[in-house]
Parts: structure tokens; sequence; C-alpha cells
């Protein structure tokens, strides 16, 4: 049994979730253990299952994005508590040089000044921290200063980084092949949506899930607005992507996945809806999207082996009536979730192994991306771990479809399923309620563009406010920038109707349009077909 201790000043003037979601991994693989957290005293105590050195990931405040994970370096298990905000300085620091270095030898980046600067000033406050640490006086001051300085250098490494890779991408291929679009809607005024959308994407997605059948149905009724979704896509020259077929999601599953269910049942029912659907589609849809969520079943329990057996069973109902390409989408890539110990199923093993059995089936694998929530989300990242993590998944050389939804508004979003689930929402010191809206406008690149846009309501124009991590241009620059990626899918379009994460939406209360909508269209316009 290991464990790690961290001091913690001032504890109680943060949310306990920033405890309760911190979590230990390898040093190698990077895998959460599962853990027990607990603080007493101003001490937070991890205990893990083994003692090998493990480093500790928890949402942390930053200047510039809020609540962010910061990572600590490889720490060995000891009585002695370390001191929480020191370690992390000494962890992101030693993650971005490294990150730094790699993108400077190996993919010849040019590193940009500002980002040496920073990193300089990130390093004399660490040293300050230490030094100070050492003397037995607080080094929070200076260790958060090393904390700031080094994210605002991430985020200079990470702006050069996609400033140049686009340049070379663009280069050698003119426009690119990406499919980028977003999920449709399926309210009634659906058609508003995707008229004022069709210039910024390629292709779209439409919910083809089995959840729409209607109960003691076992496929689509011819009027449900799905067929004329396709038949619009079809007009638009779109290509389209259908699914999820089956998610396990809170929100998104079907009736009859309930503990009344046992598990052969549930596979039969699956498989029939799903082999109607396909048939019904057929010949309308590019790729398929299998399934979501299975490696983290929220509606029903499912252990490896079913998960695998459910899985397979769809991929090969698919297969076994249209040789349409085909994508299996993970829910939670981060696999933060494996640090409760009744989750056993780690996301990249189990795609692994799904590839080895369908490798001719599968196409690519999707990430559901649902970046800054929390539990049901993943935990904020800055952009050189977003990258990270996009890094990891493509080293099962298979095509990456990226299923993406960010907060674009801190607001209280009372139709969101999960309306609690913001972190940038959580308190901290120095937190207060932003009264104002933001957006995804407030990471664009000025360079990008050569425009400065404001929002405006009324007669008063909201001021940008720094406390959403990565959420707009940046981000999907970043996604750009990888050749893995064939494709990205804003997943979700409308915030005025019921939905599942809050401020996700293009389109905000009463179905107003959000500055990212023009976005969109303009990286369609400057570098994809």
């Amino acid at each position: 049994m290991g464990i790690l201790r961290f001091s913690i000043p001032d504890h109680a003037q943060y949310d306990s979730r920033f405890w309760e979601s911190a979590y230990v991994s390898g040093a190698i693989e990077g895998i959460p253990k599962p853990s027990r957290n607990v603080l007493v005293d101003g001490v937070l105590s991890i205990d893990y299952e083994c003692e090998d050195t493990c480093r500790l990931s928890i949402a942390w405040p930053t200047k510039d994005y809020g609540p962010i994970v910061l990572s600590t370096a490889s720490l060995k298990s000891t009585a002695v508590p370390y001191v929480l905000d020191l370690e992390l300085a000494r962890g992101t620091i030693h993650r971005i040089r490294s990150r730094a270095f790699d993108w400077e030898h190996v993919r010849g980046l040019r590193l940009p000044a500002a980002y040496n600067d920073l990193m300089e000033q990130a390093l004399e406050s660490f040293v300050q921290a230490v030094v100070e640490q050492g003397g037995g006086n607080g080094s929070s001051k200076y260790s958060q200063s090393a904390i700031d300085k080094s994210i605002e250098a991430s985020r200079s490494l990470a702006r050069a980084y996609t400033t140049q890779i686009l340049q070379v991408r663009t280069t050698q291929e003119e426009k690119l092949q990406t499919l980028f679009g977003v999920q449709l809607p399926t309210v009634p005024n659906w058609t508003h949506f995707a008229q004022d959308l069709r210039p910024a994407c390629n292709a779209v997605s439409i919910d083809l899930g089995i959840d729409r059948i209607p109960a003691g149905a076992n496929r689509l009724p011819d009027d449900d607005p799905v067929f004329e979704q396709l038949e619009w896509a079809k007009q638009n020259d779109l290509k389209v992507i259908g699914g999820p077929l089956v998610s396990l999601q809170k929100g998104k599953s079907p009736a009859f996945a309930n503990s009344t269910t046992n598990f052969d049942q549930l596979c039969r029912l699956i498989f029939t809806r799903v082999g109607n659907i396909v048939q019904q589609c057929q010949g309308r849809v590019r790729l398929w999207d299998a399934s979501s969520s299975l490696n983290i079943s929220e509606q029903y329990e499912l252990d490896d082996q079913q998960a695998f057996r459910l899985a397979s069973g769809i991929i090969s109902t698919i297969r076994s009536i249209d040789k349409s390409p085909i994508v299996f989408c993970i829910n939670l890539p981060a696999a933060e979730y494996m640090k409760n110990a009744n989750h056993t199923i780690d996301p990249f093993r189990f795609t692994r192994s799904l590839i080895q059995v369908h490798d001719r089936d599968i196409a690519g694998i999707g990430l559901d991306l649902n970046l800054h929530y929390w539990p049901h989300g993943t935990l904020p990242r800055d952009l050189i771990e977003i990258s990270d993590i996009i890094d990891h998944w493509q080293f099962l050389e298979k095509s990456l479809l990226i299923r993406l939804t960010a907060p674009l508004s801190v607001e209280d979003d009372h139709l969101a399923e999960f309306n609690d689930s913001l972190v940038s929402n959580w308190r901290y010191p120095g937190s207060q309620v932003k009264a104002q809206v933001l957006d995804a406008m407030q990471d664009t690149d000025p360079d990008l563009f050569g425009t400065h846009i404001e929002e405006h309501s009324g007669n008063q124009t909201t001021s940008r406010s720094k406390t959403l991590p990565p959420n707009g241009l940046e981000l999907i620059q970043m996604l750009l920038c990888k050749p893995s990626v064939h494709g990205i899918i804003w997943s979700q379009t409308d915030d005025s109707t019921e939905h599942l994460f809050p401020n996700s939406g293009l389109y905000g209360t009463g179905a107003t349009r959000r500055p990212l909508v023009e976005c969109l269209q303009r990286i369609r316009q400057q570098y994809i077909i």
C-alpha cells in the first residue's frame, strides 16, 4: 500500500471537489490508480494499492485559465507531507519544458521569445519558492507565481506549435480533408440551425441513437426528423456521421437499460434495434458511430467482458448489414474515472482489444472530449496536456474522430442535465461569481484572422475574463494540427432546450448565436475543404 500526503494552506477556502477529483497515476503509463482521498487538518492523504512512485494530478487554480489539471513529478510514498503547490509548480515546469524540448529538437519547432521569457520567470519564482520553503517560510506566493508563469508560457508554446504545424500541413495538402461539423439537434426548428451552420461544415453528425425509438417499438418511426436531416445533408452535399447508435451515458441511455434487464436480454434488445436503424438508413450514412460510453456506463453496470461483448456485437451487427466505415467512441479518454475502485475498464486497453478482434471493421476511434466538466466529463486541461492526450491515442494507429464540447459561458444553465458540473465554477481563494458572459473568442489568437471581436449585450460591451480554459479556436486549432485527427464534431448545438452539458451549445438561451459559430465558419474557409 502506498500513500502520498500533501499539506494545503487555506484548504477551507477550496471547494471539496478539488480533493475528491484528485488522482494518482504511474509515471510511465499515466493511468489513474484506484485510491482513497482524505483531507484532515489541512493534509490531503491519498492511499493507493501499490508502492510504486506516482504522480498526483489535481485541478488547481491558475491566473489565465481558472482551475485546470496540474500534476506533480514522480513522488515516493511517504508519511511526511509534501507541499502541494510547490510540487505542482515543479511538475508543471518540468512537463512544459520537456514538451518544448521535444517539439524543438524532434519536430523542428521555432520556440517563441515570449515562451523563453515566461519560462525564465517561472523558474525564478520556483527557485524563490524552494528557498522560502527551506527557510521555514511559506512558499505559496512564489509557487503560485511559478505555476501561473509556466501556464502562460505553455499558451505561447501551444500557439507557436499550432501556427507552425498548420502552415506546414496546409502547404503540403493545400486544404485539410478533415471532417468538420456539428451534431444536428432534433428540435422542431432544426432547419434554422442547420442552414446557419452550413458554411462551417463539410459533414454533420445525425442522432441515430436507439434511445430515439419509442417504447414498444424496435425501429425509428417514419416521421422521425432524422430522416429529413439525412435528406437535407444529401441535398447540401454533406458527409453524414450516423450515431452514436448506442450510448449508456446518463441522459442518452435507452429506457430498457436498467437493473431489471439481464445482460443477455440487454444485448438482444440493443442488437435488434441497431440492425433495424442501420437498415432504415443504409446508403445515406458515410460513417457509422457504433457506440459511446460503454467503457464508463452510468446507467447499466458492465464488467470488462460484458462491455467487450456488447461493443463487439454492435460492430458485428452494423457490418453484417452495411459496409460503410465504423468508428467506436470512448468516453472520458483521460480515464479519470479509474481512480474509483469500482471502475476497472482501462479505455485504451479496452479499445486495443476491440481493434485486435475487429481490425478490418473499425476504421477509427472516437473520443468524447466533454472538456471542463466533472464527474461526467473530462477535467479541464491546458493545450499541451490536450495535445498529449491525442498523441497517446494515436498510438493505436487508427484515425481519430473527436466529439467535442466545452463551456462557452459560466452562466447558470438550468436546462442542462449536468448543471453543477462546470469546474470553472468551483470555489477557491480569489474566485468570485462572474456575472459576465464568457465566449469562445476569449482564446482566439489575434494573428489568426487579424480581427478583434467583442461581445455586445444591449448597450454594454462584455469584458473578456480569463476564467475558462481553452474552449474555442485555440482548442480546435490544436486538434487540426494532429494528422491522426480525421474528424472534429461539435457535439452540442442548442442550449435553449434540454441538453447534457451546461453552456456548451453553439446557440444559447433563446437560440441566440454564440461567436464560436463565426469562428467555425472562418476556420473552415481558411483550412478545410
